[in-house]
């Protein structure tokens, strides 16, 4: 991973560890630093917001432990360096140059090297929850858990990873999915949908069955389209026109 990312979107640059335990609350999730290494601190962070999702990047310079308690209403995608370490409920993963973690609601406890950096994709479980009922039809019967330790070399994962890294090389090279309002909100779509491709215990309920839409169903997604042309659209709004899961909406 590169050394640093979304170098023009700053949050903050700060020596005070709790500026830093403050920002992290409120961008990513509650956090309370409870332990800095010998080393003098300095904490990096940017971030770029879309709506429901957020992307982040950040770095400690010196060893920290972080406790982040009961991680309730967070779903992130980490990837990182220098081997930052998750330990959730009674996981401990560790990210790698293979391995990304994915954060979901559990008990948590970050351990963060001296130089290590991380980049996480963000958004609530309610947003998630919120698609997957939208791609489905159905509304999940039990909570959504994803697996933490994710392999990012291959299959979704690496799917992810590169869904992610296309978008940051974007942001850091213009700010058009910033200031173009259909982009942004494409953009929010494509990131919670890229959370939702990785694996958890409701993945099977998203592969997409082969046969085509209904021609019915077509006519009115089409009459939508042509309707607001001129506006920012969601896949949720051609979704509730229809009155059909998009699953089926994509055949």
């Amino acid at each position: 991973m590169r050394s640093s990312a979304l170098g023009s979107y700053p949050l903050v640059s700060t020596t005070d560890a709790d500026e830093a335990q403050r920002v992290v609350s409120r961008e990513l999730t509650d956090s309370r630093i409870n332990r800095v290494g010998d080393k003098p601190f300095l904490f990096e962070m940017n971030g770029v917001h879309f709506g429901d999702s957020l992307i982040a990047w950040n770095r400690y310079s010196s060893d920290v432990d972080i406790g982040s308690g009961v991680v309730e209403d967070t779903v992130a995608f980490v990837l990182g360096d220098q081997l930052p370490m998750f330990r959730m409920g009674e996981d401990c993963v560790a990210c790698t140059r293979s391995m990304g973690v994915v954060v979901s609601p559990s008990t948590m406890s970050i351990n963060r090297p001296a130089g290590s950096s991380v980049l996480v994709l963000r958004t609530s479980y309610g947003a998630l929850e919120r698609r997957f009922r939208e791609v489905t039809g159905r509304v999940p019967k039990e909570r959504i858990r994803f697996d933490s330790k994710v392999d990012i070399s291959s299959g979704s994962g690496a799917t992810a990873r590169r869904m992610l890294m296309n978008v940051v090389s974007e942001l850091d090279t213009s700010d058009a999915l910033i200031t173009n309002r259909s982009l942004r909100v494409s953009i929010d779509d494509l990131l919670i949908a890229t959370l939702l491709s990785l694996p958890h215990s409701h993945s099977d309920q998203l592969i997409v069955e082969s046969g085509p839409a209904e021609p019915s169903i077509v006519r009115r997604a089409e009459g939508y389209l042509e309707a607001h042309a001129a506006e920012p659209i969601r896949i949720r709004d051609v979704v509730e026109a229809c009155q059909c899961s998009s699953s089926l909406l994509y055949r």
